[in-house]
């Protein structure tokens, strides 16, 4: 069966909401922008396979690739999704990389509300 991409801004969700109860709270912060980054990109990357016959190298550089791929489109919608990709991507390597990340509670929050938004934009082409 497929996976459903979303089920990862589920799990970023229950991060946040139990941060307290089930690991460190900095480990359930940095967990929830990660899962919510993935959650974005490989729903945008799916959605640009299946809608535009999208083609990404392998590589490290493929994130960029999705998220490019979208700013270089005419639809304003589109182009909205490229940027808050490349927004939650710098939040996800921040999380992911850093030793500190300062205001992570902020920065997790903002994180889960864009890939909310990608989702929301994804969905509305699909109307």
């Amino acid at each position: 069966m497929k996976f459903d991409w979303k089920e990862y801004l589920a799990l970023a969700d229950q991060l946040m909401q139990e941060r307290k109860d089930i690991a460190s709270e900095e480990a359930c912060l940095r967990s929830a922008i990660s899962r919510a980054y993935y959650a974005a990109i490989i729903s945008s990357r799916n959605f640009a396979i299946t809608k535009d016959k999208f083609f990404a190298r392998r590589g490290s550089s493929i994130h960029r690739q999705i998220a490019d791929h979208f700013k270089l489109k005419n639809d304003i919608k589109q182009v909205a999704v490229g940027i808050r990709l490349s927004k939650l991507a710098n939040k996800r390597n921040l999380a992911d990389y850093e030793d500190e990340m300062p205001d992570l509670l902020q920065e997790a929050e903002k994180s889960v509300r864009l890939a909310k938004d990608i989702l929301t934009l994804l969905d509305s082409f699909s109307e």
